[in-house]
């Protein structure tokens, strides 16, 4: 070989050499395929903690739901000092409809409260009704006159309201729960028993035996 072909060669393979210098080859790729395979198991513990810890936070937002739906779907214990405030708001007419008979309760309930219990009979003068809250729970109120006196029935689905603390008795063969508010003077009365799915209550400032006696004659 020639000199002059030597010189080219040379020039040419130099060249070669400072182009190979210059680049520099990117190796991220390879170097994750080389760990896929000669690391799998780390992968595998990566992947399993990140599904346990995903799996425990959609649990604990299950359960936290879970707690709340099931406060919110507990009845509501309803007392009489409770029933006493009712009563009152009840007698200033703020928030009352004048109304004569069952089906003027019945229409005006309606409007206020779709589902609202159908009452049929009553048994006493009707005075006006509304729909109370007690919590995040109704019921329909109706002011009726008693022996000459307010009094208040209420009624709202037993899975809504309970009395459950309340004292037992039983007159005439019924099963009635009653409780007074010794705050008052005279002492608020109340009484509650339960039917078609419904707890009726009746309170006022008459004696209790007046107000089972009346309670009795509400139907629904």
């Amino acid at each position: 070989m020639s000199e002059q072909h030597e010189s080219q060669f040379d020039g040419a393979v130099s060249r070669r050499l400072a182009k190979l210098r210059d680049h520099r080859p990117d190796l991220s790729s390879l170097e994750s395929r080389l760990e896929a395979k000669l690391n799998p198991p780390l992968r595998i513990f990566v992947f399993r903690a990140r599904t346990m810890a995903l799996a425990a936070s959609v649990a604990a937002i299950g359960l936290a739901l879970g707690i709340i739906l099931a406060h919110l779907q507990r009845p509501q214990h309803v007392s009489v000092a409770q029933l006493a405030q009712i009563h009152s708001a009840d007698m200033s007419g703020a928030s009352m409809t004048p109304v004569s008979t069952v089906a003027d309760v019945d229409r005006e309930l309606k409007t206020q409260w779709a589902d609202a219990p159908v009452v049929t009979q009553v048994g006493l003068p009707l005075k006006s009704c509304c729909v109370h809250s007690i919590g995040r729970k109704k019921m329909a109120c109706l002011c009726v006159e008693l022996n000459g006196q307010p009094a208040t029935v209420a009624i709202g689905r037993r899975t809504d309201i309970s009395v459950a603390d309340w004292p037992t008795m039983s007159m005439n063969g019924m099963t009635c729960r009653c409780c007074t508010e010794p705050g008052q003077s005279p002492g608020m009365n109340a009484v509650a028993t339960e039917r078609n799915g419904m707890v009726i209550m009746m309170f006022g400032q008459q004696p209790r035996d007046e107000l089972l006696k009346a309670i009795n004659e509400v139907r629904l």
